[in-house]
């Protein structure tokens, strides 16, 4: 035991030593160093450069202003069937709408902007109204943000006061997508039944596929899913189609002439943007019924599609998933008379 315990000091000592010689040796090094290289105009050592670019500036909306309900007239002028007649010249599928906006909205904080978002949409008149004084408020410029943010900029001649309720009505134009988003048209193909010998016709849809931040594509936004706000539409489509939103269609729709109808839609509740839908399709489109206990549920689809039974699935799973989230959540679906 003596012998082992003699060893084990041998050896802490000599590590003590050495690590005193090292730090030495290593003082000693950083002296001579700063003696040899002293009042030398010495080489700045290389910038490490990255590929990786910065991350880009803030893209949250400012919440100096908060939206409360939009009322939003949109017009697609799509054709949804293409009727080649003798002697008449067939009209051309137009992927164009057009619309206008009106946000409510309240000042959280003062400012001379407004800030919301807009894609791919010609924007133009706007007007402003102080709805507590009912006075307009003269806007200075509208600019689009060419970058990713998609801001839209309004600069407006006056304030915009803490506690204030505001509107901003903006007419606009775009393009109805062929790729699944914003606003879109979907193609499918109907048997002529009344032909002599049956033909395979082609109809066209339009719908809306809004998440997860397309619904700038199609009007202009508060377009981040906390933005929440109501909303009311209306609806201009052709008199042999039928529209249906996120809500009824509310006693006030009407004909507009021979070939245009007016549907308006009852108030949404309260919700994100990317929420909002709405389709326009043949006025023949029906529907099969799978209702809750608490809430009327009708998936549509073209009639051949329902009577084949491929809606029915769609139909039964959806009033379980609904069911599912409400007991999950603890929630009750929000009904406002859908």
């Amino acid at each position: 035991m003596p012998k082992k315990s003699g060893v084990s000091k041998g050896f802490a000592v000599a590590f003590v030593v050495l690590t005193v010689c090292a730090i030495a040796g290593m003082i000693s090094m950083m002296v001579v160093y700063e003696i040899q290289t002293n009042g030398l105009n010495m080489t700045a050592p290389p910038i490490i450069t990255t590929s990786t670019p910065p991350p880009p500036p803030c893209m949250r909306l400012p919440r100096s202003l908060i939206p409360e309900s939009y009322d939003i007239i949109l017009h697609p002028h799509l054709y949804t069937i293409i009727k080649e007649e003798v002697n008449v010249t067939t009209p051309n599928q137009t992927l164009t709408f057009t619309g206008n906006s009106t946000v409510h909205f309240q000042c959280h904080q003062d400012t001379t902007y407004i800030f919301l978002h807009s894609l791919g949409l010609n924007v133009f008149a706007p007007r402003v109204i102080d709805k507590d004084t009912g006075s307009p408020i003269k806007v200075r410029s509208v600019k689009h943000h060419e970058d990713v943010s998609h801001f839209l900029e309004i600069n407006v001649d006056g304030r915009f006061k803490a506690g204030g309720n505001y509107s901003l009505f903006l007419a606009f134009e775009g393009e109805i997508s062929e790729y699944l988003e914003a606003l879109y048209v979907s193609k499918y193909t109907e048997t002529n039944k009344e032909a002599v010998n049956e033909t395979i016709e082609e109809r066209f849809l339009a719908a809306t596929n809004l998440e997860p931040t397309n619904a700038r594509r199609l009007f202009p936004c508060f377009d981040e899913p906390d933005m929440k706000a109501a909303f009311r539409l209306k609806v201009i489509h052709r008199r042999e189609t039928k529209a249906l939103s996120n809500t009824r269609p509310s006693p006030d729709s009407y004909i507009l002439d021979e070939d245009w109808k007016l549907t308006s839609f009852l108030e949404t509740p309260k919700m994100s943007t990317y929420l909002f839908a709405f389709t326009i399709s043949q006025d023949d489109f029906t529907y099969i019924d799978s209702s809750t206990s608490r809430v009327n549920i009708r998936t549509y689809a073209r009639p051949e599609a329902v009577e084949a039974g491929h809606v029915e699935y769609a139909a039964k799973i959806t009033a379980k998933i609904l069911e599912f989230y409400e007991g999950h959540f603890g929630l009750k679906y929000e009904m406002k008379d859908l």
